[in-house]
């Protein structure tokens, strides 16, 4: 068994299986995936890179992006109970997008 549950506590920071606040951050090539937490990856006022990597499997959002500027490029998103990607204030829009078709039955 397996999976990020979250910590609970404020629902807009600290609810997610995994929180950046106010720290750069530079994710290459990563997998966060099974997540039981509210939001799989939460970036809060912080400068951020996402780069070629995998976000899926999640009982709620996939990505929460509040305040955070930076670039997202050649990721993929799947399997979200809740949305792929939640922008929340300012954001650059992100260059390039990737959402996976995959047969159903």
């Amino acid at each position: 068994p397996g999976g990020v549950r979250g910590s609970g506590g404020d629902q807009r920071i600290g609810s997610s299986g995994i929180t950046f606040y106010q720290s750069p951050i530079v994710m290459e090539r990563c997998q966060i995936l099974d997540g039981y937490a509210p939001t799989g990856l939460q970036i809060v006022n912080a400068p951020l890179k996402l780069i070629e990597s995998e976000f899926g499997a999640a009982s709620g959002d996939l990505v929460r992006l509040d305040a955070a500027q930076g670039s997202i490029e050649r990721c993929a998103y799947h399997d979200a109970l809740g949305a792929a990607l939640v922008f929340e204030q300012s954001f650059e829009c992100p260059e390039e997008l990737f959402f996976p078709l995959r047969a159903i039955g």
